[in-house]
C-alpha cells in the first residue's frame, strides 16, 4: 500500500475553504485534474454515503467515489470504489484545518496499484509521482478558488 500526504498554507479562512470541499458534487470547481463531476443515483448532496462520478481530464477516464467519513467544518475522506485508474483500495482525506487567520489544507491517500507486481514497478517508476503532483494541483486549485472567491465576495 502506497501512502502519500500534500499540505498548503492559505490565507483563505478555513470555513471558506470547508464551503468548496463540502459542495461535494462540484469538485471539477478546483481540481484541475477533474473535467467535469456529478452526484450519482440521487445521492445526498454531503455526508457519508454520498456518491459521484468525476469525469477525469485528457480522455475517458473516470473515478466513482463514496463518502466514508465526514467530520463538518473539518474533513472527509472517499474511497474511489470503481473507475478506470490502475488503483485498488483507494482512500483519499480531504482536510481544512485553522492556521492563525489562515488554513493548512492537507490531502492524504492510500492505495494500492493494480496488476500485482507489474503494478507496484509501475508505482516505483512513475505512478506514485503522478499522484503526488495531482495531490499539490488539487490543494493548489483549491487555495486559488477559495482566494479568488473570497475576493469576489468581499
Amino acid at each position: 500500500m502506497t501512502n502519500i500526504s500534500v499540505t498548503r498554507k492559505t490565507k483563505a479562512g478555513p470555513a471558506a475553504c470547508w464551503d468548496l470541499l463540502a459542495d461535494f458534487a462540484n469538485i471539477d470547481f478546483f481540481n484541475p485534474g477533474v473535467r467535469d463531476s456529478y452526484l450519482l443515483n440521487g445521492s445526498s448532496e454531503r455526508g457519508v454515503g454520498a456518491v459521484r462520478q468525476c469525469n477525469l481530464t485528457g480522455g475517458k477516464n473516470y473515478i466513482r467515489e463514496r463518502i466514508t467519513d465526514w467530520q463538518e467544518g473539518k474533513s472527509y475522506t472517499v474511497s474511489i470504489y470503481e473507475g478506470t485508474m490502475p488503483l485498488k483500495n483507494t482512500f483519499a482525506t480531504l482536510r481544512v484545518e485553522p492556521d492563525g487567520a489562515g488554513a493548512i489544507l492537507t490531502m492524504d491517500m492510500e492505495y494500492t496499484p493494480k496488476f500485482g507486481p507489474l503494478g507496484a514497478l509501475m508505482n516505483l517508476v512513475m505512478l506514485r509521482r503522478m499522484m503526488e503532483k495531482s495531490m499539490h494541483s488539487v490543494v493548489q486549485g483549491l487555495d486559488e478558488k477559495v482566494v479568488t472567491h473570497a475576493l469576489k465576495v468581499a
